[in-house]
């Protein structure tokens, strides 16, 4: 498999637990705050929530890194934080591939 071009991105909050729910075109392996969270070295198509990974997020921003593994055609992936009973996150402040938070989200 080829490694492709990680995915950054940050979330806004304050400290909680949190379940990550991630998908993948095809091997993803996540690190959250330069902490690996979550590692699945596989060849499949994207399936929203296949995999998901307990964390906790700290209050301001959390950085999270997303590293692809390519096996053959095209490559997608998907991230999605929930509670840690899987129920709505709630509210909070996203920015990826390293682009400004908007003034709102700042506050």
């Amino acid at each position: 498999m080829r490694p492709l071009t990680p995915a950054p991105g940050s979330v806004a909050t304050s400290n909680k637990a949190a379940l990550l729910e991630i998908g993948s075109d095809d091997g993803v392996k996540v690190w959250l705050n330069d902490q690996l969270v979550h590692s699945n070295n596989v060849a499949r198509p994207l399936q929203p929530g296949s995999d998901k990974a307990q964390v906790t997020l700290r209050q301001g921003w959390n950085r999270l890194l997303l590293k692809i593994t390519q096996n053959n055609q095209g490559w997608e992936f998907c991230a999605r934080l929930r509670q840690p009973d899987g129920s709505h996150f709630g509210r909070s402040a996203i920015r990826c591939c390293g682009q400004e938070p908007s003034p709102a989200a700042r506050q």
